[in-house]
């Protein structure tokens, strides 16, 4: 792997290393193959069709599993169209999302697990979690029903292959992008679960995550989604629907849970389901209730589980027909309306031309930014600046201040030295609250806060955006 030409951008890719695990070298691979049959576009484009590639190959595992099981062609069109009209997997299969490569793994294992080769199953759930941590929550809850089973030995061997090939990859992965100290290989890799972003139950969970559930079927909330409170205040939906629709998902959940607790526990396709719905849920609980990713798990879990608990009969069967034709006309119109010009992408692609008026190679430029969109999408139009993720660089830290005032501080004086620029992309647009509750809260890094507070007498805004409330500024002191 030439690391240097990594997403066109070394430092970008590099943090994104420590933070997606595989997810940057499959979409390099991906965006040079494309360039190898002709592509000459961004690796915006490669990227999305590498993930529709990888969400086809997850419906045909998924139909080969249901077909393995029930041996009924019929019910294997249902349950995978099903799945594939979800409104979690069609956003997800149409974006540039980690969570996807992750996915055909996920099914390997299961088919895996079908004919217990548990060992084989436990390496691809390491792949599969070497994409997207999380899956480590599937393995959790395939290792439950396992051990239901009574298999203690192939649930100990499926835990421990997964737990051996997801740290392995990652040792590998960090050792190769120039981690050569064992001790900080050691620590990023234990520091992972706690990037922190999320995580922390709240009481509130209990109650929203039926609307989580209902959402990741079909879409019920707004894009920019920012909580129940938020949406009531903006007027976007009373406060009699979205009880409803809590009550209706909170009722679903439970009536699933319940079935499934009466059903005969020889069925392995209802205990492989129920230990994957159960432990997005679990996820989602302590998570975040409306995280589309963990829910793409649960949706998996779900059609696995309505086919063992429902669709048994000819009768049944027209009933999931019918549900399929209530599920997919607004998750196809919501699919068409997000198939529109992105406005963040033009952001970032007047910013790149803004920032280029001064240094047209852009070699003597840094970027400083968060985790927004049109900071990523720079990646596309500057390959040549050196663009640093701000939370990205705390994690990449520890959360050692001394380690960040380090990094950030050899990095600027770098740039200064050539007579180059810095920018700060958006923070002073931000209210005090916003940045508190994201930096001190969401990342334990209250540190930043005085850092950022110490640029601002130095700060010039150069550029701003209507559309995006994007804001660009030039750092001049204070270095």
């Amino acid at each position: 792997l030439d690391w240097n030409t990594g997403y066109q951008q070394p430092a970008y890719f590099l943090q994104n290393v420590t933070k997606h695990f595989l997810f940057p070298i499959y979409g390099t691979l991906g965006y040079r193959f494309a360039r190898k049959i002709g592509y000459t576009g961004s690796g915006v484009k490669s990227l999305q069709i590498a993930n529709a590639i990888n969400a086809l190959l997850t419906l045909l595992l998924f139909a080969l599993l249901i077909q393995g099981y029930y041996q009924r062609p019929l019910l294997t069109v249902t349950a995978t169209l099903g799945l594939g009209s979800s409104h979690t997997f069609l956003s997800m299969a149409t974006n540039i999302a980690e969570v996807i490569p992750a996915l055909p793994w996920l099914l390997f294992t299961l088919l895996l697990i079908k004919k217990e080769k548990f060992l084989a199953a436990g390496i691809c759930l390491g792949i599969s979690t070497a994409f997207y941590l999380l899956s480590l929550l599937i393995a959790f809850g395939l290792t439950i029903t396992t051990l239901y089973q009574r298999k203690t030995r192939s649930s100990i061997c499926f835990a421990l292959s997964t737990a051996i090939t997801t740290a392995l990859i990652y040792f590998l992965l960090l050792f190769a992008a120039g981690y050569t100290d064992i001790k900080t290989i050691l620590h990023l890799i234990a520091f992972m679960p706690e990037q922190g972003t999320y995580g922390g139950f709240k009481l509130t969970s209990l109650f929203t995550v039926g609307l989580g559930f209902i959402n990741s079927i079909i879409p019920v909330l707004p894009e920019g989604f920012a909580g129940v409170r938020a949406l009531i205040n903006s007027g976007g939906k009373s406060i009699l629907f979205l009880s409803l629709l809590i009550l209706l998902g909170t009722g679903s959940i439970l009536l699933l849970i319940i079935i499934a607790g009466r059903v005969s526990s020889k069925q392995k396709e209802l205990l492989t389901g129920l230990g994957i719905f159960l432990a997005a849920l679990l996820g989602s609980l302590i998570w975040d209730p409306y995280h589309p990713k963990i829910w793409l798990y649960s949706s998996i879990g779900l059609w696995l589980l309505l086919p063992a608990l429902f669709f048994r009969t000819s009768h049944h069967l027209r009933l999931a027909c019918l549900l399929l034709l209530i599920i997919i006309p607004p998750n196809l119109y919501r699919l068409i309306q997000q198939s529109r010009p992105n406005p963040k992408l033009a952001t970032a692609r007047t910013i790149a031309e803004t920032v280029t008026n001064t240094d047209p190679e852009g070699t003597n430029t840094l970027i400083l930014g968060t985790w927004e969109p049109e900071f990523d999408y720079l990646t596309v139009f500057l390959p040549s600046t050196t663009i640093l993720s701000l939370p990205d660089l705390i994690l990449q830290t520890g959360c050692n201040p001394n380690r960040f005032y380090n990094t950030i501080d050899s990095t600027t004086k770098s740039v200064l030295a050539r007579s180059g620029n810095i920018y700060l992309l958006n923070h002073f647009n931000r209210n005090h609250l916003e940045l508190e509750r994201f930096y001190s809260h969401r990342l334990r890094a209250p540190f930043l806060l005085n850092w950022l507070e110490n640029r601002r007498p130095g700060a010039e805004k150069i550029w701003h955006s209507p559309v995006t409330r994007t804001s660009l500024y030039r750092i001049t002191t204070n270095f």
